[in-house]
């Protein structure tokens, strides 16, 4: 990843949903700053206040990335190299890692990012999860990674322990 911006972007965000759709925010809120009355003399920081202010049904979450990039990265964009940043930020982010991830039921976006967290540290920087939710998975998840599937669900340890499970209800049932 070589673009500072998209290295910023993702620095609090850990799903490739959210990645794409923080990026959707970012590209409305320049349009907002660069194509309505505003132009570039208004501060950056008046100008994004205002754009959140308006935006009533966004999460706390997506509000809280917006604000933490900062103004540096906000007046690192003008009008004229916008769509070419973008494009490079859009590029580098269909670029990065990703683990594919099902789960049995959808996770808040802390518990997300304290995965999201360790995938990073523990299997590749930068990398970015595709979450998908499965109901038949029970007590636990599966990862595809490069290109295998990974099956930690319960049944799936049920299923190896097969027969020494039935060994133990028959040995329990039988006295």
């Amino acid at each position: 990843m070589k673009d500072a911006h998209t290295k910023l972007l993702i620095s609090n965000t850990y799903t490739k949903a959210a990645a794409h759709r923080r990026f959707g925010l970012l590209k409305e809120f320049l349009e907002h700053r660069f194509y309505t009355e505003h132009g570039t003399a208004t501060a950056t920081r008046a100008v994004l206040d205002e754009f959140l202010e308006a935006k009533k049904d966004m999460a706390k979450t997506e509000k809280d990335a917006l604000l933490a990039w900062g103004d540096e990265f906000y007046n690192s964009f003008t009008r004229e190299n916008m769509n070419d940043q973008l494009g490079q930020i859009m590029s580098e982010i269909e670029m990065l890692p990703s683990i594919r991830i099902y789960i049995p039921v959808a996770l808040a976006e802390d518990e997300l990012a304290s995965i999201g967290q360790w995938f990073r540290k523990h299997v590749a920087g930068g990398m970015l999860m595709d979450v998908h939710i499965d109901p038949t998975l029970v007590s636990g998840c599966g990862l595809v990674w490069n290109g295998t599937y990974h099956d930690f669900s319960f049944w799936n340890f049920v299923n190896k322990k097969r027969p020494e499970i039935a060994a133990m209800v028959h040995d329990y049932g039988s006295t």
